[in-house]
């Protein structure tokens, strides 16, 4: 009791630091939409979905940590940190070939997204820090670093409205992300006593890739992309101005999905001690909390929706934008119903399997359903295909999880809560 207790109160912090970092990241989205022109939001945008694809590379042997104490804490910590630059090696160079392609058609837009994936780079090692010191109970420290690095990017981005312009832009992120990263490797160095070590590293690495991180990796990343990848199938379609009130639009309803996996957060929590008929009932009734603060979160934009667009958001479009982020906010409201399911499957079930069986389906429908709806509907049909696609995943979800498949995972393998990846 006393150690559930103790973990509480301390996540009471970090859940403090999330929500400071995200109000900070909306202020600042909204510096960025009186600063920058439609089209560079746009590019934004489509940065962002090519992001994702990048993403797929980003597998978290760190992930270990969720299932036990790390044994050699110095030379796993290391080999951690050396498969960090070797994975920023490959995205980095697959970022500059991206770059130069979207360059043959708009410069800026390829300068800008090589810059940029450089600072997803970065902000993976301030990610995988901040988790290390998260599960060696060091919250307060994770409270005030996320509020720092929130704040610190807020009022950098408060410049653009004397030096406006996406370069800058992308500056000002790599500056706060290694920032960031200096923050929390000092606080490791600090508080857990970390010595490079990489004698063994590469078996280290071996053991810890292939199995759950893999897989949690590519379930959650291929999620992720459903919702993201708007952007550039747009941009085969459509000008970057409207690419730009879309992502506006995007921007809106992944607040949404961001205060709900917050308490997607306090469920994992509430699982590590709870036997089988435990789970099932806090996952019942936290898909009725989540289902209804969704919802809520939705009605509020149905009333308010316009007043924010026009008053503080700066949009070309009002009438567009509040359309597709009622739309967006909708289907965000049926995915989110998913996050209980999606928890239960990740400390229940075979996570290989239900990729296969699940996820990478649901990314063929949604994914072919896009391009389809987008060249008859435009951005409307991009917006209305995620109500089918989600609701299918939702479905095998709920079936999916009824099978409980446990077969394939050893009692070592399952983690005791689940790893989640950074947003935008």
């Amino acid at each position: 009791m006393l150690r559930r207790q103790k973990f509480a109160d301390q996540g009471a912090f970090t859940v403090g630091g999330s929500i400071f970092q995200k109000l900070f990241n909306l202020a600042a989205f909204v510096v960025l939409t009186r600063t920058l022109t439609a089209g560079e939001i746009g590019m934004i945008g489509v940065s962002l979905g090519y992001i994702v694809l990048l993403n797929y590379f980003v597998v978290h042997p760190e992930g270990i940590m969720m299932r036990r104490k790390l044994e050699q804490q110095d030379r796993e910590l290391s080999a951690f940190l050396l498969f960090w630059v070797l994975r920023s090696l490959v995205m980095i160079g697959l970022g500059i070939a991206i770059g130069l392609f979207l360059s043959k058609k708009e410069p800026l837009l390829g300068r800008f997204f090589i810059i940029f994936a450089v600072v997803n780079c970065t902000n993976q090692l301030g990610d995988m820090l901040s988790f290390t010191l998260f599960m060696h109970y060091r919250h307060r420290l994770v409270f005030f670093l996320q509020s720092a690095t929130g704040a610190l990017q807020f009022f950098l981005i408060l410049l653009l409205f004397y030096y406006p312009g996406l370069i800058y832009y992308a500056w000002i992120l790599l500056t706060v992300s290694l920032a960031r990263v200096a923050g929390f490797f000092s606080g490791i160095r600090l508080c857990l006593g970390f010595r490079p070590d990489f004698s063994g590293s590469f078996a280290i690495l071996g053991k810890n890739i292939f199995g759950f991180s893999l897989w949690n990796n590519l379930n959650t990343v291929t999620i992720q992309a459903l919702f993201f990848l708007d952007t550039v199938i747009l941009y085969f379609y459509a000008d970057l101005d409207m690419i730009g009130d879309y992502t506006v639009a995007l921007k809106i309803a992944f607040v949404s999905f961001e205060m709900v996996s917050l308490l997607e957060k306090a469920m994992c929590l509430s699982f590590q001690e709870m036997d089988g008929r435990g789970k099932d009932r806090v996952m019942w009734r936290y898909a009725g909390l989540i289902s209804l603060s969704s919802l809520a979160l939705a009605g509020g934009y149905a009333i308010l929706g316009r007043f924010v667009l026009t008053h503080i958001f700066t949009v070309r479009d009002m009438a567009f934008v509040y359309q597709v982020g009622l739309i967006l906010l909708l289907t965000v409201a049926v995915i989110n119903s998913a996050k209980p399911l999606q928890a239960m499957i990740i400390t229940r079930c075979d996570l290989r399997k239900f990729f296969f069986s699940i996820t990478l389906p649901t990314l063929f429908v949604g994914v072919g359903m896009s391009l389809t709806l987008t060249y008859f509907l435009g951005a409307m049909g991009t917006a209305v295909t995620k109500f089918p696609v989600y609701g299918f995943f939702l479905a095998a979800s709920s079936w999916f999880i009824s099978t409980k498949t446990e077969e394939a995972m050893s009692p070592s393998d399952k983690p005791r809560r689940y790893f989640d990846p950074p947003g935008f």
